[in-house]
């Protein structure tokens, strides 16, 4: 009876453990899936470029789509109800036209270095590709090191503050009452080829948006979300997902808080990457009104 109590422990034990292996590497096939997607993404089709940027976060899967011109804000569209599969991902592509919302149907699977996507438009939207084979940009930029943009300044604690606008900022008037509809469009930063495009576009009750520059490169944008409007207070979030400072600590989030007056956004940016805290304030000049399609 004692060898047979052995056995019956011995085999939950090992179950057990088998179980908890199984856990451990569904965690990182999971893991490693999400990586896999996760991003910046192209494909040039007839002489159009086909932009995606991809958030994932646990196993969900957002952000934008663009093609054509991606500073146009009537171009943007959006990465809706996205989830990961085992070899890749399923989503919708969220096209908002005059207010009015169409949704395109996107299963996608890992092949090598590729994203291979196929797509069912609905049926008013016949004449777009049925599939893309996606790609990483070889432009990727190289980061600077957030440590050792911190040691080159001099910071051993506190934030590093990196100001884009007159210090400190003096608003042309006073802080306006906010509305999704006096937000939408286009608002601009700088000049020449490294001008900041962001673009905020309403989906229903939410906000969403996308801010690039050049908007010819994917691993210069980043997807627009988590936004709010308190008053004259108005709230979002820049995602980086494999591109930007400081990220090699991993993907981050750029906390945006933001106030307007006669026609300048003032943003002033917080993110956090590992020990150290980056701060950002600038100065967006818009809206530039959409031209429906």
């Amino acid at each position: 009876m004692m060898w047979a109590y052995r056995v019956i422990v011995l085999g939950a034990l090992a179950a057990g453990f088998a179980a908890t292996t199984t856990r451990v590497d569904g965690q990182s096939a999971a893991t490693e899936t999400a990586d896999a997607v996760r991003g910046e993404w192209e494909a040039d089709v007839d002489g159009v470029r086909h932009i995606f940027v991809l958030k994932v976060s646990d196993a969900v899967v957002s952000g934008v789509y663009c093609a054509v011109d991606c500073s146009d804000p009537s171009r943007l569209e959006f990465v809706d109800r996205g989830v990961l599969t085992r070899d890749g991902v399923r989503f919708e592509i969220l096209e908002i036209d005059s207010g009015v919302q169409s949704r395109t149907d996107v299963v996608g699977r890992l092949a090598g270095d590729r994203l291979l996507l196929t797509l069912t438009p609905p049926t008013n939207r016949s004449t777009e590709p049925k599939a893309l084979s996606l790609r990483r940009d070889p432009r990727k930029p190289v980061p600077a090191n957030v440590d050792e943009l911190f040691a080159r300044r001099g910071i051993e604690s506190g934030p590093l503050v990196i100001s884009e606008s007159s210090t400190p900022y003096r608003a042309p008037g006073p802080n306006e009452p906010l509305t999704a509809a006096a937000l939408e469009g286009l608002w601009l930063w700088g000049k020449g080829p490294d001008k900041q495009y962001f673009i905020f576009r309403r989906a229903g009750e939410r906000i969403l948006g996308v801010v690039c520059g050049p908007c010819d490169n994917p691993y210069t944008f980043g997807f627009l979300d988590n936004a709010a409007i308190d008053g004259d207070t108005f709230t979002f979030d820049i995602n980086h997902q494999d591109s930007g400072i400081g990220i090699e600590y991993g993907p981050y989030v750029n906390h945006a808080t933001a106030t307007l007056s006669h026609h300048e956004l003032h943003l002033r940016t917080v993110q956090h990457n590992g020990p150290r805290t980056i701060e950002g304030d600038l100065v967006l000049i818009g809206p530039i009104r959409m031209t429906p399609r």
